[in-house]
């Protein structure tokens, strides 16, 4: 991809076919589709998250590092 974004240093996590990563110094968390051939994506959520964390899955749900607490979000449909 030749997309430009303002990444945070975090590590990316793969999940059903869908990137996780943080951008905007940790303030958003970006849904990418998992495709080689073009970048697209999926969702974008506002969670204001500690700086420099590396999102997690489990059962079902994106868990992240807060300042004060670990936060989750259903993933589920």
């Amino acid at each position: 991809w030749q997309q430009p974004a303002q990444s945070t240093i975090s590590s990316p996590v793969l999940a059903d076919g869908k990137l996780f990563i943080m951008a905007n110094n940790s303030n958003n968390v970006l849904m990418l589709a998992a495709n080689p051939a073009a970048y697209t994506e999926l969702g974008k959520a506002n969670v204001r998250a500690q700086w420099v964390p590396s999102p997690c899955i489990a059962n079902g749900r994106l868990i992240l590092r807060m300042k004060d607490r670990v936060k989750a979000w259903s993933l589920l449909p």
